[in-house]
């Protein structure tokens, strides 16, 4: 109180005060509260923005988050289908390989069974064709013979008797 008293105080002229320890915190005061009054205010204006900043940095932080999380969720989601789509192209694959197997199988008996057929095919004209070749070797030895027989023994009787025995044999033999 002592120091409002001294500055305004109307009893006393005004002058100079050379309290030093009045003075400067009169002084000290004065210069507080203009610094507080104007540098305060833009002081709190800085600070509401930086305040803002850093919750629009915060909200920002957290929305990236959260699409950061949708993200990986659908990557999970995505790696979980890829997974089910390769268990499901191996047990196709083994089945397909199965089932292949099998078909090559059958159609390899197929053939080994229709070789088989052509082998008795061709075996039984083979066989054909020897019967063919020894009968006609034979039936030339025959006539061979029988034209040595007539030649020695040339009556005609004897001939005619010999040409219509073989004629009916011949005609009796069926191939």
């Amino acid at each position: 109180m002592n120091i409002f008293h001294n500055f305004f105080s109307l009893d006393q002229s005004f002058g100079l005060n050379t309290n030093i320890l009045d003075t400067n915190v009169i002084n000290l005061a004065i210069v507080l509260f203009i610094i507080i009054s104007f540098v305060g205010d833009t002081l709190q204006s800085i600070l509401q923005n930086r305040k803002q900043t850093i919750l629009l940095n915060i909200q920002e932080a957290e929305n990236r988050e959260q699409e950061a999380k949708q993200n990986l969720q659908l990557a999970k989601e995505a790696f979980q289908k890829a997974q089910q789509k390769v268990v499901t192209i191996q047990q196709n694959s083994v089945q397909t390989i199965v089932q292949d197997e099998r078909t090559i199988k059958q159609k390899t008996q197929q053939e080994i069974e229709k070789l088989y057929q052509v082998k008795q095919e061709i075996i039984l004209f083979q066989r054909q064709k020897l019967v063919k070749e020894i009968l006609k070797h034979m039936i030339e030895a025959i006539f061979e013979n029988v034209y040595q027989k007539l030649e020695k023994n040339y009556t005609l009787e004897f001939q005619k008797e010999v040409l219509n025995a073989y004629i009916v044999l011949f005609c009796n033999y069926q191939i």
